[in-house]
């Protein structure tokens, strides 16, 4: 036993608890390393305080927890195990390197977030919680509050605890037990009664905290019976009283969020979210982080110069090349999981894939003219497609090496892609002309070393 905690030190399943991460009303959560896997990343377990000694109790907490590893999204914190110890249940998670974000508010001595980074927390929030309202028949939180909102060690959102969600029939709402944290708890949900609408009113409670710096409703010693006062009685104080640089139309997407009556509030997290963020009719965009900078620059929080504006997360790993199309409204983005990606800049909004290479893509470019895109790779091929359709134009194979660098010549009809061949400083030019058809590009007429080791090479000619 170790600093009074009977767990340090016990295995659960197949983990060694090695750590408390803190502790609660209804149980605590610990660091754990894998028995046989030592290399193993740390997980987190949670344990509840409660024993289950029924079989109906069992089934429930089965039930809880096939579904929570149901729910797989970016912003929702993994289930990786789950089983019973001693008839205790116990729940096996990603470890959450970047603390919770009542961590990050405890930091902020009640002064409120800036406004782009509480933008981003909020939207990846809400995209959790939209994807789970549009799960099968509808997954309701419950109990959204600032410490079930994680992040991971690059500071991405990971919703956490489920563990009272309720899986409803219908879209509609549902008669539930009342659950939840009762400062951020719905109106309705005092009275046994949960719904999609019921975790946009905690959101609007969390964006409020956020926003001013003050909790909704600040209540001394409080009952249960108070706090369904204040949220079914009481007028909050509009943000803008806390926090004058608030702009209107911010004050009044929280305004609405939390309004008592559910039918008055936002279509859905998703419209909630773009009231707030100036997205207009956007949809939530999966993976996409939505900002709009016109509306950034046009107020007095316009953030300083190196502010992330838009974060894209659509490739499965790390993007290696990026370019803008010449009119600026397009990113083409190359990565390891071999594929070119073709995304609008304003909204994040996926536009093509393209995924001819075989290896890692390690250099992107646009024509001047904004209709072909040129990627080179670890496959040694520099490929040019059509950046509308994604259709391959040419395969350009005369490199012996990973090609790390493409450059179209200023009037496109020439590109020049570079690697580490051996032997020389491999940079090729190549010529490209128009009216071609799908060829593999290889080299015609001279192909004679010229000044500096560049060479010239004519492929994919009609």
């Amino acid at each position: 036993m170790a600093n009074g905690d009977p767990w340090i030190g016990k295995q659960v399943g197949n983990y060694r608890i090695v750590e408390i991460i803190n502790s609660g009303t209804f149980g605590s959560v610990y660091k754990g390393k894998h028995l046989l896997f030592e290399h193993d990343p740390v997980v987190a377990i949670k344990l509840p305080r409660a024993t289950f000694h029924t079989e109906e109790e069992h089934s429930e907490f089965i039930k809880e927890a096939q579904l929570q590893r149901q729910l797989q999204h970016q912003h929702i914190l993994p289930i990786l195990d789950a089983g019973f110890q001693n008839d205790i249940p116990y729940l096996v998670t990603k470890y959450a390197a970047g603390g919770s974000l009542r961590d990050r508010l405890g930091k902020c001595n009640g002064q409120p977030l800036l406004i782009y980074e509480a933008f981003v927390i909020l939207t990846q929030v809400g995209q959790a919680l939209h994807y789970a309202h549009q799960y099968q028949s509808s997954v309701v939180h419950r109990d959204l509050k600032p410490e079930n909102i994680l992040f991971d060690e690059k500071g991405n959102v990971m919703l956490a605890d489920f563990g009272i969600a309720v899986l409803l029939s219908s879209i509609g709402t549902g008669l539930v037990g009342s659950g939840g944290t009762p400062p951020y708890m719905a109106p309705e949900q005092f009275e046994g009664l949960a719904s999609p609408k019921s975790d946009q009113y905690a959101l609007g409670c969390i964006a409020y905290e956020l926003l001013t710096g003050w909790k909704l409703f600040s209540i001394p010693n409080p009952t249960l019976e108070a706090w369904w006062y204040h949220h079914a009685k009481v007028e909050p104080v509009p943000p803008r009283q806390y926090n004058p640089q608030l702009p209107t139309h911010i004050e009044q997407a929280i305004l609405i969020a939390i309004s008592k009556d559910r039918v008055k509030r936002h279509r859905d997290v998703s419209a909630f979210i773009q009231a707030m963020t100036g997205t207009k009719e956007q949809r939530i965009v999966e993976g996409v982080v939505p900002f709009d900078a016109g509306y950034l620059s046009s107020t007095t929080t316009k953030p300083p110069v190196g502010t992330t504006l838009l974060t894209y997360r659509g490739h499965s790993t790390g993007a290696m090349a990026i370019s803008w199309s010449p009119d600026g409204r397009h990113i083409a983005a190359g990565a390891g999981d071999k594929t070119v990606q073709v995304w609008d800049a304003a909204t994040g909004q996926v536009l093509m894939t393209y995924p001819g290479h075989t290896a890692w893509v390690e250099a992107v470019a646009w024509s001047p003219d904004g209709k072909r895109i040129a990627a080179g790779a670890g496959d040694e091929t520099v490929q040019v497609w059509d950046a509308a359709t994604g259709q391959a134009l040419v395969t350009y194979r005369e490199h012996a090496d990973s090609v790390r660098a493409v450059a179209w010549s200023p009037d496109g009809k020439r590109i020049a892609s570079g690697s580490f061949a051996s032997g020389s400083f491999g940079v090729n030019i190549w010529r490209i002309l128009t009216g071609w058809r799908q060829l593999p590009g290889r080299p015609m007429g001279d192909a004679s070393p010229l000044a500096h080791g560049i060479r010239r090479c004519r492929c994919g000619m009609l």
